[in-house]
């Protein structure tokens, strides 16, 4: 998965769609994970703290959770790139697994 570099954080360069597509594949190959819902301010407190860095750099996904993000996304060439709101990341995750009969734990 393509990322963009925003001072350091390599924020996933994807929209909604490929975002459901990439968690869908992953839960199928049954490889562990986990996602970041990013927007400026995490990345802002990410250069105050390596730790939160190095955990949204190792994250399987690290959304552009705001518009800023997709635009720096569009102007380094990503122009597929969009927002990935974490509330409506969930609920579409959470609709299209009752099918699968995946479980989830919060």
């Amino acid at each position: 998965m393509e990322r963009v570099n925003i001072l350091g954080v390599g924020i996933s360069a994807i929209n909604m769609e490929d975002a459901l597509d990439a968690i869908a594949k992953r839960l199928e190959s049954e490889v562990k994970g986990y996602i970041c819902i990013s927007n400026v301010y995490s990345i802002m407190e990410a250069q105050r703290s390596e730790s939160l860095k190095r955990v949204l750099n190792e994250s399987f996904l690290t959304t552009p959770d705001g518009v800023p993000t997709v635009w720096l996304g569009h102007f380094a060439g990503f122009s597929k790139m969009g927002r990935v709101y974490g509330p409506d990341l969930m609920l579409r995750t959470c609709e299209w697994s009752v099918g699968k009969g995946y479980t989830h734990y919060l």
